[in-house]
């Protein structure tokens, strides 16, 4: 299990520490990283979807493409490439109200998996993550990525 921790000054500045983090030893390709178009394709043997992120200055939102030709060009024609809009794209997630900075993160990463916790202030956190469920038998699917979106109104 690979684990990292750290302080970050918001969205933009965490998503590149978990770029790093993910295309070292855990192994997961960024297929596509723009940091100044806000957002990133991440795939991993094994695991059967790509995963794409997408971030601005208070949000960051998950989504998974289900193995188009190619998740590129999902990326590049979904609103300019800076929303999940794409019919290919499936259980979408939000984590709202991250400004920055943040006190702490941590990734915690094992095989198929990456979860992220996020202290947007002392002692409030907010949680996501993505991966592939370790199956009993061989059936499609099994990709799951998952948000903490927070009510205000």
């Amino acid at each position: 299990m690979s684990y990292q921790t750290g302080t970050a000054t918001g969205p933009a500045d965490l998503m590149s520490k978990l770029n790093t983090f993910l295309t070292g030893t855990p192994g997961w390709t960024a297929d596509l990283y723009s940091a100044g178009n806000n957002r990133a394709i991440y795939s991993k043997a094994g695991v059967s979807t790509y995963i794409m992120l997408w971030w601005d200055s208070t949000n960051l939102a998950i989504g998974m493409i289900e193995t188009p030709a190619s998740p590129i060009d999902v990326a590049h024609t979904s609103h300019g490439g800076n929303e999940f809009t794409s019919s290919t794209i499936t259980s979408v997630r939000y984590v709202n109200a991250i400004t920055g900075p943040y006190p702490s993160y941590h990734f915690f990463e094992d095989d198929n998996y990456i979860h992220i916790v996020i202290e947007k202030s002392s002692g409030v956190y907010r949680h996501v993550g993505f991966g592939q469920l370790n199956k009993l038998g061989s059936w499609t699917g099994g990709t799951y990525c998952w948000g903490h979106y927070w009510d205000q109104g």
